[in-house]
């Protein structure tokens, strides 16, 4: 009894060890289209296209990329083949989803990853950009010419749920179950099993404007590119 008194009062005496938070920070894979710093984003068509969850993840992944499910390695870090390249014609249009936000995280990159839904439960991801990491990467940086937009969003969505900025990545996903329409343009990601993932790997990257009561009659407009 006294030993097994010791051992108790020694391991609970240990020190705890909890894994550490990532700290946010600006991301790599293909982040110029993430966020619209890169020389096509002027090119993207800004007049929204409506389109059904089952129909956008429909669109066939581009044949340049060279595996079915995943980028090439040559394309991490930036700076690589298609880092500064979008896919037309995905790629250069602005897309209006109607989805159910079933729930979302705050990434070590600052976005805002969410886990869309359609009415027939097709699913897809949707993200929303940190304004702080809204620019090409490197020195002298592009800002990203829809940084209005995203402010905008990002101070919406902060609102909405009550939230402030963070400076370590978000643990666990929060619930939300709210309908949503977004607008943004595509973007096809790497294959990473994400929470929500389509089967195309496509996204809406960065959403340019939400609202929650299923309304949306503004138009996403970019203002002339700016640099830092």
């Amino acid at each position: 009894m006294i030993l097994a008194t010791i051992a108790f009062l020694y391991t609970t005496s240990l020190p705890l060890h909890f894994e550490a938070e990532k700290p946010i920070k600006k991301g790599s894979l293909r982040w110029s289209i993430k966020t619209g710093s890169d020389p096509d984003a002027s090119r993207v068509n800004m007049t929204p296209k409506d389109i059904l969850p089952k129909d956008l993840v429909a669109i066939p992944r581009p044949n340049a990329i060279p595996r079915p499910n995943a980028f090439p390695r040559t394309m991490r870090p930036s700076g690589a083949t298609f880092d500064n390249a979008r896919f037309a014609p995905a790629e250069l249009q602005v897309y209006r989803v109607r989805a159910k936000l079933i729930q979302f995280k705050e990434e070590a990159d600052g976005d805002f990853h969410c886990a869309m839904e359609g009415p027939d439960g097709t699913p897809f991801v949707a993200e929303i950009s940190k304004p702080e990491f809204a620019s090409s990467r490197g020195s002298g940086a592009t800002k990203s010419i829809w940084l209005q937009q995203i402010k905008d969003v990002r101070a919406k969505f902060l609102a909405h749920y009550g939230l402030t900025e963070r400076t370590t990545e978000q643990g666990d996903f929060t619930p939300a179950g709210e309908w949503v329409m977004i607008t943004g343009p595509a973007y096809f990601d790497d294959h990473e099993n994400q929470n929500h993932e389509a089967a195309n790997t496509i996204e809406i990257h960065p959403i340019l404007s939400i609202s929650w009561d299923g309304i949306e009659s503004r138009v996403a407009r970019s203002p002339a590119r700016k640099k830092k």
